[in-house]
């Protein structure tokens, strides 16, 4: 059984990597430059594969930390 869970986070690793180099790939493919005016700020060039990556990154960290705080909650019921 042991034997099991090594080959699934084997596995997960390799999934990870390859999403991750396919990311890189996206980002490095869309080198366009665009330009943002949001109410607060506005930034004049910014490359459209970094801005999709900044984006990608800030709702997975977001995603992490309402789950995290969710099951905080969870085990103190």
């Amino acid at each position: 059984m042991q034997i099991i869970h090594k080959i699934i986070f084997v596995f997960k690793g390799i999934l990870a990597l390859g999403l991750i180099a396919l990311g890189i790939y996206f980002a490095l493919s869309n080198n366009q430059q665009v330009s943002i005016d949001l109410i607060l700020f506005s930034i004049e060039s910014i490359n459209i594969g970094l801005l999709i990556i900044i984006a990608v990154s800030c709702g997975t960290l977001l995603g992490i930390l309402l789950s995290s705080i969710g099951n905080i909650f969870n085990k103190k019921n």
